[in-house]
């Protein structure tokens, strides 16, 4: 590691190009760099800190410990879809939510009864049009959320997804030349509701017998 390197909160050495950005007192990144480390927390005492915050009336800050390390902006080049030519554009470096499992489920969640806009930062209305067909047809007319993805799905979800698309039923044909595969298991996610998807999310069956008494995660 360079003696001016830098590593996140959980202890990741950072590339070599955010260093300058992520040092504490950045422009961008001031308060929360990551050569402030937070070691050696546990869920409770985090938990508990948080809470003792939100009760002094500093909710931002209370709030502030239960989201990503953002170690500051860094300007590098990218590949745009659509241009030939790479161009340097200013990114903002968010902590990496995988670091340190071998396995982690995320649930990926749009918020919002209305997801698209037209005009909206180049939103065509004939896109925000079958954005808004959706819109009427998922969890978002019905509860203002819903479920766009599942990283590590529990077996039972992954068996309900295939069951969707299977070519033994007219049914199951008709969706998959209709929709696609993939299409059509994000519909069938975007339609679940809160309880569903949450229960699914914290199914840790296939970890085998006594799973709900280790104490463990998905990760």
């Amino acid at each position: 590691m360079p003696p001016d390197g830098h590593r996140g909160r959980h202890g990741q050495l950072l590339p070599r190009e955010v260093q300058a950005a992520a040092r504490p007192g950045a422009a961008a990144g001031a308060g929360r760099g990551p050569g402030v480390r937070r070691e050696g927390h546990q869920a409770r005492g985090v938990r508990g800190g948080v809470l003792r915050r939100a009760a002094a009336g500093d909710v931002p800050a209370a709030f502030s410990r239960l989201t990503l390390e953002c170690p500051g902006v860094a300007y590098l080049p990218c590949a745009v879809p659509g241009q030939l030519e790479v161009s340097k554009r200013n990114l903002l470096i968010m902590e990496n939510m995988g670091f340190g499992f071998q396995r982690l489920r995320l649930c990926d969640i749009k918020i919002g009864e209305a997801t698209a806009v037209a005009n909206w930062k180049g939103k065509s209305w004939l896109s925000a049009l079958g954005n808004h067909l959706v819109d009427e047809r998922t969890n978002s007319v019905s509860e203002g959320f819903r479920l766009e993805g599942m990283t590590q799905p529990p077996p039972a979800l992954q068996a309900k997804l295939q069951a969707v698309t299977q070519e033994d039923n007219l049914v199951g044909r008709a969706r998959k030349f209709g929709f696609g595969v993939e299409g059509a298991h994000r519909f069938t996610l975007q339609r679940l509701q809160a309880r569903d998807f949450l229960a699914t999310w914290l199914d840790l069956s296939s970890q085998g017998p006594g799973y709900e008494r280790r104490g463990g995660g998905p990760g």
